[in-house]
């Protein structure tokens, strides 16, 4: 069970910021910004320092919408891991026997 939940975490995990990875991306490269911009966004936010004050603006506009996008997986996932656990609940709980 426990093994379980680790995968189911790491997983989502990943899966999160893949979507934010890709997201982060495309909207950006589909506008005015070059792919070492792109990257160098990606990489560390001290990049936001060498980009106009509009474009830094529209940039983080467009991690906030990317992680918007992750919070709403993220609770996807949490709706699904409650209905599993609904799934696993017993009416007659395990006991466990004193020594």
């Amino acid at each position: 069970m426990v093994q379980s939940r680790m995968l189911g975490g790491a997983l989502s995990l990943a899966i999160v910021t893949t979507t934010l990875t890709t997201s982060v991306h495309s909207e950006l490269a589909s506008t005015s910004f070059t792919p070492t911009e792109i990257n160098a966004l990606l990489k560390t936010s001290y990049a936001f320092a060498e980009l106009g004050s509009e474009r830094a603006v529209f940039a983080r506009q467009v991690f906030a919408n990317g992680y918007n996008l992750q919070m709403k997986i993220a609770a996807g996932f949490s709706a699904a891991q409650i209905l599993g656990t609904l799934m696993l609940w017993r009416k007659e709980q395990f006991k466990v026997p004193r020594g």
